[in-house]
């Protein structure tokens, strides 16, 4: 079997922020690193798409494929200046939901216009990119089998499954945790290898103030991976108002729900 191997570049949910206080856990948005069956394999281009930047010069070229969960600018602004996006020798292909009527290449192209961004995607990305509209349903990228499934945010997102040689990792962020919604996440989650769950909240914030807004609980997603016979959990996009002390106080209580769950880690390898 192949090794995989993910490594989280960007954790954190809405707004990056740094500062001491953010280090151990990380102040860059949602970007995963999934290297599987031989594919390199990006999961949204937040902030944290820049620190992947020395990963890529390492490299001497080929194809790399971006699965877009939707397009809110948290998941999508490393695209501003990543500079591997303009070289010739990587071929990109951003996969993404059409969202609001707009097709992948025409979310990208509100954001980098004019006067919010002086260089478009035809400019700013090499000419082989391309931008590939994605449904409900399966495909494959090289060997590896995706399967992606509509989520529970406002204005729409994607959860995926990607799984090749007996391995599974599932990426479920933006995520609101409704009976219907969990309906279409637990066939992709259940028994899974590593499921990355968006945690931005506690029950209690949930019930106070931020149900209907498109995410979920920590408390959730600890209790589900257990449930589901997750092998690993990584809880994820933390609240721009938790440093890591905070977050330390929060895994801690996760991990008395579920031994197997942990908050993402800035910069955490993980490969099985």
């Amino acid at each position: 079997m192949d090794t995989a191997r993910v490594t989280f570049y960007g954790t954190r949910g809405s707004m990056p922020i740094t500062g001491p206080m953010y280090e151990q856990f990380g102040g860059a948005t949602a970007c995963v690193l999934l290297e599987l069956g031989g594919q390199v394999i990006l999961l949204d281009a937040g902030s944290g798409l820049l620190g992947a930047a020395h990963h890529f010069a390492m490299l001497p070229g080929g194809t790399v494929t971006l699965l877009l969960s939707h397009a809110h600018l948290d998941h999508i602004m490393g695209l501003l200046s990543f500079g591997a996006l303009s070289r010739e020798q990587w071929q990109f292909d951003i996969c993404g939901p059409v969202l609001s009527g707009l097709s992948v290449r025409q979310q990208l192209a509100r954001l980098m216009s004019p006067p919010l961004w002086p260089v478009g995607p035809g400019d700013a990305f090499a000419h082989q990119t391309r931008y590939i509209d994605l449904k409900p349903g399966t495909f494959r990228i090289g060997p590896v089998k995706v399967t992606a499934q509509t989520g529970n945010h406002p204005g729409g997102a994607y959860l995926y499954r990607l799984e090749h040689g007996g391995k599974a990792v599932v990426y479920a962020t933006d995520f609101e945790h409704t009976k219907e919604a969990l309906s279409r996440l637990e066939p992709l989650a259940r028994g899974c290898d590593l499921l990355i769950f968006d945690a931005q909240f506690s029950d209690a914030e949930y019930a106070d103030f931020a149900t209907g807004w498109g995410h979920a609980t920590w408390e959730v997603g600890a209790t589900l991976s257990r449930q589901w016979g997750v092998k690993r959990a990584r809880l994820f996009h933390h609240s721009r108002k938790l440093d890591d002390a905070a977050i330390l106080e929060r895994e801690q209580a996760a991990q008395q729900i579920n031994l197997n769950c942990a908050f993402a880690r800035s910069m955490e390898v993980i490969e099985f």
